[in-house]
C-alpha cells in the first residue's frame, strides 16, 4: 500500500507541476498549524474518555516513528539522489 501511495504520488506530482509551482509551507505556519491541531486534539479527548486513552499512546508512536523516519528515510533519499 505504500509503495502504491508513493508511485501514484509521484506521478500526480509530476502532473501538478506542469501547471502549478509547488512550494513548502513556511515553518512559522507550519509550527501554527501543529500547535492548532493539537489543541484540536486535547478539545476531543476533554470530550470523550476513548478518544483520551488512545491519543497518549498514538502521540507516542506519532514522535518516535516521526525521528526514526528522519533518520532512515532521509538519510536513503538523500544518498540515493547524489549518486
Amino acid at each position: 500500500m505504500s509503495a502504491d501511495y508513493d508511485m501514484r504520488n509521484r506521478a500526480d506530482l509530476q502532473r501538478v507541476k506542469e501547471f502549478a509551482n509547488i512550494r513548502q509551507f513556511p515553518d512559522d505556519m507550519m509550527a501554527a498549524f501543529k500547535e492548532e491541531t493539537e489543541n484540536v486534539l486535547d478539545a476531543l479527548a476533554s470530550e470523550d474518555a476513548r478518544f483520551a486513552a488512545i491519543l497518549g499512546p498514538w502521540r507516542q508512536f506519532r514522535d518516535g516513528i516521526a525521528e526514526w523516519h528522519g533518520l532512515a528515510e532521509r538519510s536513503f533519499l538523500d544518498q540515493q539522489t547524489q549518486i
